[in-house]
């Protein structure tokens, strides 16, 4: 690691927004996760703190970087009152996150400016005394591999997303599509389905009712205890168009939600919801008009987010399936967990078992 006399790092929990966004557009494969007010709701509502690093170079040239945020205790709902009273009093459940990142602008040190930026991290986080680090890297910079994280002792997960390249003209794509696929747009479409994309946060709370439902969740309990948020979400992120939830509704109510991210003219699923009502074929339908809607706006690609390469099981199998009918590359990406005060962890989890 030699090189890396040649950078400096910068750390800051504040940045110009506009500077911040600018630097990454410069990079093809820059992406929402990393712009500069994707963590924001979390520093309004959980007490979060916003991270920024920046990598310069010998002529202050930024050559790197990674926006990310840390939670310094469990910020999500936990059912059991005596659970919840230890991780509070202990401040339990802290950790640092960042997605789609780092963001590096110098591919002939790709992997020095990683180790810095890496290494910074982790210097930071023994500072606060975090109990882990998390993180995923962008799919489209393929300058990634397993020797980018040497010496990091982060464990490695290799991980692929479907990403397709878009036509400028929706009807060519639409002709490329499988004959079973474009049957399935149109029965959804005799089936009276309506494409929307969602105005106000009821939208964004029905959204999010059916995906804890979905999961035998009480949707009503957690959405209640994340009400603010949800609200400084809808406020900062959708307001502003870095977020965009799209809908397929049935007499009114949603039969399928794509939640999506906008940045860099990527345009990225990060999660679909489905009602039970599989015969509607609400979810070809929604996702032909999702990806129409991205060639429509001009964008460069649509990302279909990620599946297991190596897939455990069936509903894996069933994921990675429907993703790939879509005509897209598959692209390798990498998540990133390191324990940093394993014993600490360890308590909490078995606090949730309770």
């Amino acid at each position: 690691m030699s090189n890396m006399t040649q950078f400096r790092t910068i750390i800051s929990n504040e940045v110009d927004e506009k500077d911040w966004n600018n630097l990454l557009l410069k990079s093809p494969y820059s992406n929402a996760f990393q712009a500069a007010t994707f963590f924001k709701p979390d520093k309004s509502s959980y007490d979060a703190k916003q991270i920024f690093i920046k990598v310069l170079d010998t002529s202050d040239n930024v050559v790197g970087q990674l926006s990310g945020v840390i939670h310094f205790k469990e910020h999500r709902k936990i059912l059991n009152p005596v659970s919840k009273y230890i991780f509070d009093k202990l401040n339990l459940g802290s950790t640092f996150t960042w997605k789609g990142g780092p963001i590096i602008h110098d591919p002939d040190n790709h992997d020095f400016i990683c180790y810095e930026i890496f290494n910074s991290i982790n210097k930071l986080c023994f500072e606060h005394k975090i109990e882990k680090i998390k993180g995923t890297t962008p799919p489209l910079d393929t300058n990634f591999s397993e020797k980018s994280f040497l010496n990091t002792n982060f464990l490695v997960t290799p991980w692929k997303d479907h990403i397709i390249e878009l036509p400028k003209n929706s009807d060519s794509f639409l002709l490329s599509l499988s004959k079973t696929i474009r049957y399935d747009i149109r029965k959804g479409e005799k089936n009276n389905l309506t494409f929307e994309i969602a105005k106000t946060v009821d939208d964004l709370n029905d959204f999010a009712m059916l995906k804890f439902k979905n999961r035998g969740e009480n949707p009503e309990e957690i959405i209640e205890h994340g009400k603010n948020g949800i609200e400084a979400t809808w406020k900062i992120l959708y307001k502003n168009g870095l977020r965009i939830l799209f809908l397929a509704k049935h007499n009114g109510e949603i039969a399928c939600g794509i939640n999506a991210i906008l940045f860099n003219k990527i345009l990225y699923q990060t999660t679909v919801v489905n009602s039970p009502k599989k015969h509607l074929q609400a979810g070809s339908f929604l996702t032909w008009n999702f990806i129409r809607w991205a060639i429509e706006n001009e964008c460069s690609y649509v990302d279909l987010s990620g599946a297991n390469p190596n897939p455990s099981s069936n509903k894996e199998k069933q994921i990675d399936f429907y993703k790939s009918k879509w005509g897209g590359k598959e692209y390798k990406m990498y998540h990133l967990i390191k324990m940093i005060s394993k014993k600490r962890s360890k308590f909490g989890s078995l606090l949730k078992r309770l």
